[in-house]
């Protein structure tokens, strides 16, 4: 804030300096300015962090029901392996037996 000279001659430090009460007013304008900002940027840093807590378990969730995806795909494809093999067999012996038949 800002110190205010005393006057001796009994006439006021306001007729002296009528701009010391605006610059007062202006001063505590500005200091509430500043609280109601740091209050809102508060506040959007919590919601903030609240909706990257819920994108993160979101994310979480989305990950591991891929790779839950990712071992039944691979599960399928060594299946599809196992069948093809045993198809290729099969059909060797069937070429076999019309050869012998």
């Amino acid at each position: 804030m800002i110190s205010t000279p005393s006057s001796p001659t009994g006439t006021g430090w306001r007729s002296i300096y009528p701009f010391l009460d605006d610059l007062a007013q202006m001063e505590q304008n500005l200091a509430q300015i500043y609280k109601d900002n740091l209050m809102l940027m508060t506040q959007s840093l919590e919601q903030y962090k609240n909706e990257m807590a819920i994108f993160q378990k979101k994310y979480n969730m989305l990950r591991e029901d891929y790779l839950f995806n990712l071992r039944v795909i691979n599960e399928r494809d060594e299946e599809l392996r196992k069948c093809d093999s045993q198809l290729s067999q099969m059909n060797g012996v069937c070429i076999l037996e019309r050869a012998y038949a």
